[in-house]
C-alpha cells in the first residue's frame, strides 16, 4: 500500500528554468523565511514614524503573527466568514477605531480572496497591504499582483530547505533599504531541513504506508528545526545558497500545471453532499497547497484515510490567536468553525494522478459509510 501525503520532496532538475511567478517583477528580495521578510519590512517601515498597528485575519499563522508581536506592534484581528473571506463591515469598523498602517490578506490553501475590495478599503484609509501567497503559486502569465507587498514562503510549495520571497510594489520605499540583519547562514536549520527533504524523497518510494508513516514520524521529530528557526528569525537573513540554486532549477510552470490539475480532480470528483468545497480552479491559474474542504467529523475522516495509506492535513497548531475572552463569541464563530472543521487533501507534485483518484475514491467511500 503506497504512502500518499503532502510531504515535501526534492523536485528540481539539472536545467535552469528561472521561471518563478515573480520573474516579471523588478523589485524582489529573497529571505531565509517569511518571518524574516516581515521583520525586515516592518523594521524599515517603523523608521518612517508610521502607526505601529497591524490588521491580521483571526485565522493567522505564527509566521505572520510572531514578527509583529516580537516588534511590539499592536495586533488587531479581523473576523472572516465561512468562505475564508474578510467580513467587510467589521474591517471598516476596526480601521476606524484603530487606524492600522498595515493590513494582511491571506490566500488560504490557495483560495484567492477578493483582494481588489481589500485594497480599495485599505488604500482609501492609507493602509499598506501585504498579500500572503504562502499557500499558492500563480501562473505569472495570467496573474496580476494587487498588494503593496507580496509574500511567498517557498518550502510550503516546493522542495527547498528555506526561502521566502518579498515582492515590493510600494514605490514609497527604496528596496535597497531592506537590509539583512545577519549574513551568517542558519546552518543547523538548513542541514536538518535538507536531510528531511532527502529522507522524504526516498521513503515515499517504499510501498508500505505504515512503515513510511513510522519513519516519517520518527525522523520528523529528529529533524524538527522549528525551535531553531524561532530563535533566530528576528535577525533577518538571506535565502541559503543551496536553496537559491535549487529555486533556479525548479520548473515553476510545471508545478503550477501539475498541482492545479490535481486540485481540479478534487473539484470535479469529490462528493459535495458531505464536503463543503472551498476552492474553485480556473484554467491552471495557480498551484495550491492542497485542496481544502470543510467537513464534520474530521478526525473520523483522517483515521479512515490513514488506514488506506492516505494522510491529509489540517492547520491548527500555531494558527489560533483568538483571545480567550472572545472564544465562542459570535464575532469569531466562523473562524473557530474553520479551525475545527477544515481538511486539506494532498496536491503534492510528486504524487501521480492515480494517487489523487485513489484519494477521491476513498473519501467518497467514507461519505457512503457515513450515511449508513
Amino acid at each position: 500500500m503506497r504512502y500518499i501525503s503532502n510531504d515535501r520532496v526534492l523536485n528540481f532538475s539539472s536545467k535552469k528554468h528561472n521561471n518563478p511567478p515573480w520573474s516579471n517583477e523588478s523589485r524582489v528580495k529573497y529571505y531565509a523565511s517569511g518571518r524574516e521578510a516581515i521583520i525586515s519590512l516592518i523594521d524599515l517601515l517603523a523608521k518612517k514614524s508610521i502607526n505601529q498597528v497591524v490588521l491580521l485575519p483571526a485565522y493567522v499563522p505564527q509566521g505572520l503573527y510572531a514578527p509583529f508581536e516580537k516588534r511590539d506592534w499592536q495586533i488587531i484581528l479581523y473576523p472572516i466568514d465561512i468562505n475564508l473571506s474578510p467580513i467587510w463591515n467589521e474591517i471598516e469598523l476596526l480601521i476606524e477605531r484603530h487606524s492600522p498602517s498595515i493590513a494582511i490578506l491571506i490566500h488560504y490553501f490557495g483560495k484567492l480572496q477578493p483582494i481588489e475590495k481589500f485594497i480599495e478599503i485599505c488604500h482609501k484609509n492609507r493602509i499598506k497591504v501585504i498579500e500572503d501567497h504562502a499557500h499558492t503559486l500563480p501562473n505569472k502569465e495570467i496573474f496580476n499582483y494587487q498588494g503593496d507587498y507580496i509574500l511567498y514562503s517557498l518550502p510550503k510549495m516546493v522542495g527547498v530547505a528555506d526561502g521566502a520571497v518579498l515582492v515590493v510594489r510600494d514605490f514609497s520605499i527604496d528596496i535597497e533599504e531592506l537590509q539583512y540583519h545577519s549574513k551568517k547562514t542558519n546552518h543547523i536549520y538548513i542541514i536538518k531541513q535538507t536531510l528531511l527533504l532527502f529522507l522524504n524523497s526516498f521513503i515515499t518510494k517504499i510501498p508500505n504506508a505504515k512503515l513510511v508513516n513510522i519513519i516519517s514520524a520518527v525522523f520528523g521529530k529528529l529533524f524538527n528545526s522549528y525551535a531553531n528557526l524561532m530563535r533566530v528569525y528576528h535577525n533577518p537573513n538571506s535565502i541559503s545558497k543551496l536553496s537559491s540554486k535549487i529555486v533556479k532549477r525548479i520548473d515553476f510552470d510545471e508545478v503550477v500545471k501539475g498541482r492545479s490539475r490535481y486540485a481540479k480532480i478534487y473539484e470535479e470528483r469529490l462528493d459535495d453532499t458531505h464536503f463543503t468545497k472551498l476552492l474553485t480552479i480556473d484554467n491552471q491559474e495557480r498551484a495550491t497547497f492542497g485542496y481544502p474542504v470543510l467537513v464534520e467529523d474530521r478526525d473520523n475522516l483522517y483515521r479512515f484515510l490513514a488506514k488506506r495509506g492516505i494522510y491529509g492535513s489540517y492547520l491548527i497548531s500555531n494558527w489560533n490567536y483568538i483571545p480567550k475572552e472572545y472564544e465562542s463569541s459570535q464575532l469569531f464563530e466562523n473562524t473557530e468553525y474553520i479551525i475545527n472543521h477544515h481538511f486539506i487533501f494532498p496536491t503534492a507534485l510528486h504524487l501521480k494522478e492515480r494517487d489523487i483518484n485513489k484519494i477521491v475514491d476513498c473519501a467518497n467511500e467514507w461519505i457512503k459509510k457515513h450515511r449508513e
